[in-house]
């Protein structure tokens, strides 16, 4: 048997049952198909409801989610077909729903079968240290403003390997005052889950006794992912995100893992991952909604406010 998607549940954190079982507090759910007794496909789920719409989205603190298939070994026409058939028959079997909207794994291999199926496909960018590749040329390919934040930041802050998210707590509820979106309750379940399986460390960035930057990292089988990060902003050290980035690659790379950097919320983001001269790689998303829903999106888009 040779398994198509196999490989997700494997490499990302995100797809293991105890995962999506905790962030969802027992809520997920799971559509399976299988064609001819030999195809099968499963999709885990989560719904929401909101004005009465039933909403198809990612669960809280999830990156990615990738349909999981098994399939005969065969030539690339005929696994194409596979896929297509498993694809058409999961669909089929998805509840009603108004939204549709769910960030797959950047290799995934069903992408053309959902849109086949009438689902729209649209992209983020990502990126991702390999660790097969040689840190001190990684090194070499930094921006040089990158690399000389690293220098200097490395000399005045000291790194430190936590088992606990005690100090990204901290800092976060500190930068983002009574603005902040976190759920900490479950963010600290989520930390026990992973800390009974050793899948996540927070890279803290100390001056002295004091915590002035951390960041969460988690980890499946094969990836690592740079997952959530905050610091001090009345500490003016300008690379301590820099150097903590540094040191989870370097964390990775002893750990034999390829670090995710989990995309960017905005175009200063994305501008200082860019400058760790890594290629970006698509993050695709997979959506569709009802007439009845895109009414009700584009009267959020134009009156923020309205519920």
């Amino acid at each position: 048997m040779h398994f198509g998607n196999r490989t997700m549940k494997k490499n990302s954190i995100f797809m293991e049952e105890w995962w999506l079982d905790c962030v969802t507090e027992g809520k997920i759910e799971f559509i399976n198909y299988t064609h001819s007794n030999k195809l099968n496909i499963k999709l885990p789920i989560y719904k929401i409801k909101n004005l009465g719409m039933t909403s198809i989205s990612m669960p809280p603190y999830t990156r990615t989610l990738s349909p999981q298939f098994d399939i005969p070994e065969s030539k690339p026409f005929k696994k194409g077909q596979n896929i297509r058939r498993l694809v058409e028959g999961l669909v089929q079997n998805i509840p009603n729903y108004s939204n549709f909207r769910l960030s797959f794994d950047p290799h995934d291999e069903t992408l053309f079968a959902f849109e086949l199926e009438g689902f729209n496909i649209s992209n983020q960018s990502t990126f991702q240290y390999d660790f097969n590749v040689d840190l001190e040329d990684v090194w070499n390919n930094l921006d040089q403003k990158t690399r000389n934040l690293i220098r200097t930041t490395d000399k005045l802050l000291e790194i430190r390997i936590e088992n606990s998210i005690d100090s990204f707590i901290f800092l976060s509820k500190k930068q983002r005052n009574e603005e902040s979106t976190h759920n900490y309750k479950l963010l600290e379940e989520i930390c026990r889950q992973c800390l009974l399986r050793d899948q996540l460390v927070t890279v803290v960035a100390y001056k002295g006794h004091i915590p002035v930057a951390a960041s969460i990292v988690i980890w499946g089988e094969n990836i690592m992912y740079f997952w959530q990060s905050a610091r001090d902003t009345n500490f003016s050290y300008a690379g301590a995100n820099s150097l903590l980035l540094w040191e989870c690659m370097k964390l990775a790379s002893s750990m034999g893992k390829i670090l995710d950097f989990d995309c960017y919320g905005s175009v200063s983001s994305a501008k200082f991952l860019a400058g760790f001269g890594l290629y970006p790689i698509s993050r695709p998303t997979v959506y569709k909604y009802t007439p009845c829903y895109g009414i009700m999106k584009e009267v959020k888009r134009l009156f923020p406010g309205w519920n």
